[in-house]
């Protein structure tokens, strides 16, 4: 258990920031007249929706990812790695972190962070609130530390310096992806861990995958129309607006998962873990609810990844 004051510390570090501050990009696309992705126009719904408590990011991603973090007996060093509780703080890169949701959770488990997004808009303030925590906490809390750079470029951090580097719901918004699985291996120390979490890439494919009903043998399944093909899809953040000058788009990377597995082997990993998450929602009531809650029990909607770095 957390000291309560640490605790309200943390709700702070999500709940204090501001629409200004708070444009949110990830490594995706790079405009000609700027160095922003396409997550720019959604920063402040991103922002509110990581406030409240029944998202996926707080309900199956981050319970899930502390586990796997954690997996390492405390103060026995496994591969060369120093786990939280030994003589070493163990050191931990976040990759497009945004405004640190994950690198902040990481830090309060005893590793010694950095995040790096390429928005300096949101590592600014992501600065800011880290510092804001310490001086209410008047103690020498652990804080990440926030760096602006692209997933392809991260230049600032030493080889071989890090002993685990993380990718949280990212990579199907990174356009070098293959320059990206480069710059972590470079990063890691021999052992090192590479973890990251997708959007399933089997069962989420936007505009080529959805819920479909058989009402007849009353199943609820997921179809999916489009898959081994990579694709550059355009998606539409408030489809209920009409007015064109109102919408805003993002973009995504649609990767099968042999895109995953073979660029882990071309830059030296070994897959050590491979788990598949399910939605925690359910649906209250309608005359598809049963089959609808059980799909979701038995559908996974995220995939996770840990890759030793072999070489």
């Amino acid at each position: 258990m957390k000291p309560k004051k640490q605790q309200q510390s943390k709700s702070k570090f999500f709940a204090d920031k501001s629409a200004k501050d708070s444009r949110r990009t990830k490594d995706s696309i790079s405009h000609s007249s700027q160095k922003e992705t396409s997550w720019g126009g959604v920063a402040f719904w991103y922002d509110e929706y990581l406030k409240q408590e029944d998202t996926y990011q707080s309900k199956v991603i981050w319970p899930n990812l502390e586990r796997i973090i954690l997996d390492v007996p405390r103060g026995v060093e496994q591969g060369g790695l120093q786990s939280p509780g030994g003589k070493a703080r163990a050191k931990l890169c976040d990759i497009a972190c945004g405004q640190g949701h994950f690198a902040y959770l990481c830090s309060q488990k005893g590793y010694d962070v950095t995040g790096i997004d390429i928005s300096k808009e949101l590592i600014s303030f992501a600065r800011q609130a880290t510092e804001k925590i310490k001086e209410e906490q008047k103690s020498d809390i652990s804080v990440p530390e926030f760096h602006v750079a692209p997933s392809h470029d991260m230049s600032m951090v030493s080889t071989a310096s890090m002993d685990i580097v993380t990718c949280v719901l990212a990579l199907q918004n990174i356009k070098l992806l293959d320059e990206t699985f480069q710059e972590a291996a470079r990063m890691l120390k021999k052992g090192g861990r590479f973890i990251f979490v997708l959007n399933h890439p089997s069962f989420r494919i936007p505009q080529f995958s959805d819920w479909i009903y058989d009402q007849k043998k009353q199943v609820e399944s997921r179809t999916v129309a489009k898959y081994l093909q990579e694709a550059t899809i355009k998606i539409d953040m408030n489809p209920g607006e009409s007015r064109e000058i109102k919408k805003v788009y993002t973009v995504s990377f649609h990767r099968p998962l042999q895109t995953f597995i073979k660029l882990l082997a071309k830059h030296g990993y070994m897959i050590k873990k491979l788990e598949e998450w399910a939605s925690h929602k359910r649906v209250a009531e309608g005359p598809q609810r049963d089959a609808l809650n059980l799909a979701k029990k038995e559908i996974p909607m995220f995939m996770c990844i840990e890759a030793i770095k072999a070489v």
